[in-house]
């Protein structure tokens, strides 16, 4: 059964890292659908493994440090009956290698290709690989994309605009530590297979349905994964974020109209929120007003003071010091 969410990291191996290594490397395969691990154990190096259950979908990370080989048995395959594909991204510095019993396909830096779960197969990886993994069910797969197994061995361009995003969206999905709800990990799951087969574009209808849902869920989740880690700039704008994401910023606000808050009322609030903490002393020691307001983006005292107040009833000062 597959868990929701299994991870491990590393600073450096050595004796009683290789033994915490060798223990996720077990729940990883019993998670993972059978998927072995070997290392070189006494290597040191940083390693990041991680998987994450998205409904019917699943999303893996691999900053693989020592690890050098992934590989399901054929008398794992034949057992289990785990016939999924998967799209792997190669986001290392170097080509990896995947052999199954009919063929030995190089993965180049910066490629992705979709591979057959049903095939035994290793996938051989350099030091310091770092890879992204979608698994797509097949039955989801050949409905969206009916010539799915032909497709499978074949490389998608550098540069794929879809690929590019969907590797942005699962980057946000791994970082946001508090995601939980099935609904939620389900339908995250369905915007990213939705950008695979935009990536693929080998059906006009299901293209432009994907591109309806996918495009728009990746973007979004781009807007506001920016405005999560930069609200705290006083220089943070609309345009600004709309120039990173590679949008208008009328297609950002129209977006963002979607969520119940424009980009004014989410950054303020992000800001807020922030400035409680530092004047609470939630985050270990309270700080000045003035200090709290800047640090939280702030750099209008007399406004910062209305908004506090109108949000959270009570003056900064009042605030500073007192649980939140």
């Amino acid at each position: 059964m597959l868990v929701e969410r299994v991870a491990f990291s590393s600073a450096a191996t050595g004796p009683a890292e290789a033994k915490q290594l060798a223990r996720w490397c077990e729940q990883y395969f019993d998670s993972y659908g059978g998927v072995e691990i070997t290392a070189d154990w006494d290597a040191p190096s940083t390693i990041k493994l991680e998987y994450l259950a998205l409904g019917a979908f699943g999303l893996r990370v691999e900053r693989a440090g020592s690890i050098n080989r992934f590989y399901r048995h054929r008398e794992r395959v034949s057992r289990d009956g785990d016939d999924r594909f998967t799209l792997i991204i190669n986001r290392g510095s170097s080509a990896t290698q995947r052999i199954t019993s009919s063929q030995s396909i190089t993965l180049a830096v910066g490629s992705s290709i979709l591979f057959d779960r049903s095939e035994a197969s290793a996938h051989v990886c350099a030091a310091g690989s770092n890879r992204l993994v979608l698994i797509l069910p097949r039955r989801q797969m050949l409905g969206a994309v009916p010539n799915s197994e032909d497709l499978v061995g074949k490389a998608i361009p550098v540069g794929n605009e879809a690929l590019r995003l969907l590797a942005n969206y699962a980057d946000g999905l791994l970082d946001d530590r508090h995601l939980s709800d099935p609904v939620v990990l389900a339908q995250a799951g369905q915007s990213l297979m939705d950008l695979a087969v935009l990536a693929f574009g080998t059906d006009r209808d299901n293209t432009e349905v994907a591109r309806q849902r996918g495009l728009r869920a990746a973007r979004l989740a781009a807007v506001l994964r920016h405005i999560r880690l930069d609200y705290a700039d006083p220089q943070l704008s609309p345009e600004s974020v709309a120039r990173r994401v590679g949008i208008s910023s009328r297609y950002l606000h129209d977006l963002l109209q979607e969520t119940g808050l424009s980009f004014t009322e989410r950054v303020l609030e992000l800001r807020l929120a922030r400035a409680l903490v530092l004047l609470d002393g939630s985050c270990g020691i309270a700080r000045k007003v003035s200090d709290a307001a800047f640090t939280a983006g702030f750099n209008d005292l007399s406004y910062f003071y209305r908004c506090f107040r109108r949000r959270y009833g009570l003056t900064p000062t009042a605030a500073r010091g007192a649980p939140a």
